[in-house]
């Protein structure tokens, strides 16, 4: 979901190019990266098995998660 909310950002940005649309996307970015690191960590503390699967699937930037 993050993933289409950026793609949605990037369409947004291209389709209006200017400073503030730039910042605001940026925001956008660190607040996604943000909250995935954060429910990540909240998956971790509730299931035990959760650090196995986050090894194996690939995260919001394209990086092994954990």
């Amino acid at each position: 979901m993050y993933l289409g909310v950026l793609m949605f950002g990037v369409g947004m940005l291209i389709t209006n190019l200017n400073l503030a649309s730039t910042l605001i996307f940026i925001a956008l970015s660190i607040n996604m990266v943000i909250k995935a690191n954060y429910e990540d960590r909240l998956l971790r503390t509730r299931h035990s098995n959760a650090l196995d699967y986050q090894q194996k699937v690939i995260g919001l930037l394209g990086r092994k998660n954990a």
